[in-house]
């Protein structure tokens, strides 16, 4: 079967309207299209509707997509980059492309030795009645926290 065009989309609110006219194209239910694609339910209905409350994002896009069968294309549209190219600053070096990003991921780990490094060094300027109020602030608040913990009534 070939592919065909359902929508131009120039902007996020165009792209909503073509998945809420894919939606209905199909005449499945809302409740399917969540379940292909793996997103709570009532989540798909909260983004197409005609004042939405949740937006598709990095996570949603994909999955939504698969489970319509949509793809998205990226093309240049020349009577638009022809309006604005004279607004649009050149590069001063063009043969440069952007190097890749570099991701680093702190495990948990690592990140309790770092609070724990910051704590003591914000301690080490501190008087030791205000390490010991503060101590007992923190211990306040704890033993509170398990006190409301343990005064919630379990769920029936």
């Amino acid at each position: 079967m070939p592919e065909r065009i359902i929508a131009e989309v120039r902007e996020y609110f165009e792209l909503i309207d073509a998945l809420r006219l894919r939606s209905q194209e199909i005449k499945v239910t809302s409740l399917s299209i969540e379940e292909v694609a793996g997103i709570p339910a009532g989540f798909f209905n909260k983004c197409v509707a005609a004042k939405p409350v949740k937006h598709l994002g990095a996570k949603s896009l994909g999955p939504v997509l698969g489970a319509l069968g949509l793809k998205l294309a990226v093309i240049v549209d020349e009577p638009q980059f022809e309006k604005i190219q004279h607004r649009l600053e050149p590069s001063k070096y063009p043969d440069r492309s952007h190097s890749a990003t570099v991701l680093v991921r702190l495990s948990e780990a690592h990140m309790r030795k770092i609070q724990r490094k910051g704590g003591q060094n914000s301690r080490k300027y501190m008087t030791r009645e205000a390490v010991r109020e503060l101590h007992s602030r923190i211990g306040k608040a704890g033993a509170a926290a398990r006190w409301a913990a343990r005064r919630r009534k379990p769920a029936a």
